[in-house]
């Protein structure tokens, strides 16, 4: 077996490439595949349409760096990106809106998606794909085994080659590291299938989600005629909105077993891929890992 912790001896850092490649990857899962970043496009760009929908950059950034594995709080951010003006609290509404809108025209073009990528090869560091010396010669799937392992949806586990990769745990954590292995190395890994209880995507998934459906309805109507003639309740009395009350909870904790069963139970691995090894030798298969 392989120990995790041995792994903070083959940190290294990213290239902007690969840090470009992670950012993409987050804003994909956070914001869907329709936003495509590009290095040279002020982040401003991008940051307009999250505040017209009113939600918050600076946590946006904040999320991102934990996903880059360092904190970096919203506070710091806001200094970052030159944002940061202890006189504002004095300031009229229109002295505010003044001083947002010269930030945007005069500051706000001079961070691109390729600073904040620099920022994060700077900050951040990442298990090192690099092959190993076995036997006096280079192996390439065993350094990629063991930046596998240093990730962090594997840090709190021991593996081998032979490991399953469903040895993580649910679907999602497994999804996570294949796509954290994915924008790492470079490699152009076969698509994984990803639980879709509330948007499903084909039959089999829109069938889950009628029985998820279905489950919990029933669930809920079982457990309010049970409560119903547990209490006898008669109307306008308060245990007759026991009822209603136990349903909604009973149903609630019928779908959320059924989620974290299913959860569980999901394979979203290609049949070829099931192992730590697998997935390395994958990877290796592709060329040099952590490729420009």
């Amino acid at each position: 077996m392989f120990e995790p912790l041995a792994n903070d001896r083959r940190k290294t850092k990213y290239t902007i490439e690969q840090a470009f490649r992670g950012i993409q990857a987050f804003v994909t899962e956070n914001c869907g595949d329709e936003v495509v970043l590009s290095l040279d496009e002020p982040l401003i760009t991008y940051m307009l349409p999250a505040i017209g929908s009113h939600e918050c950059p600076l946590e946006f950034l904040a999320d991102l760096a934990s996903y880059f594995q360092f904190e970096w709080s919203e506070n710091r951010w806001a200094i970052w990106l030159k944002l940061r003006n202890k006189s504002l609290k004095a300031m009229t509404k229109a002295q505010r809106e003044a001083t947002w809108s010269s930030w945007k025209s005069d500051v706000a073009p001079q961070f691109t998606v390729r600073c904040l990528a620099e920022l994060m090869a700077r900050k951040a560091s990442v298990p090192s794909f690099e092959p190993v010396t076995i036997l006096g010669s280079h192996c390439e799937p065993a350094g990629i085994f063991l930046g596998l392992c240093g990730l962090p949806e594997s840090r709190n586990g021991r593996y081998a080659p032979s490991t399953p990769l469903r040895a993580l745990g649910g679907s999602t954590r497994i999804c996570k590291l294949w796509a954290r292995a994915e924008w790492i190395s470079g490699a152009r890994l076969p698509a994984v299938k990803q639980l879709r209880l509330c948007r499903p995507q084909n039959l089999i998934q829109h069938v889950r989600m009628v029985a998820f459906g279905l489950g919990g309805f029933a669930t809920f109507i079982v457990s309010v005629f049970a409560a119903f003639a547990a209490f006898d309740a008669e109307p306008n009395t308060s245990s007759f909105w026991l009822g209603p009350a136990l349903g909604v909870t009973a149903a609630g904790l019928v779908m959320l077993a059924i989620s974290r069963i299913a959860e569980r139970v999901h394979d979203p691995l290609p049949k070829e891929v099931q192992t730590f090894g697998d997935l390395a030798k994958l990877i290796a298969a592709q060329g040099r890992p952590n490729a420009n």
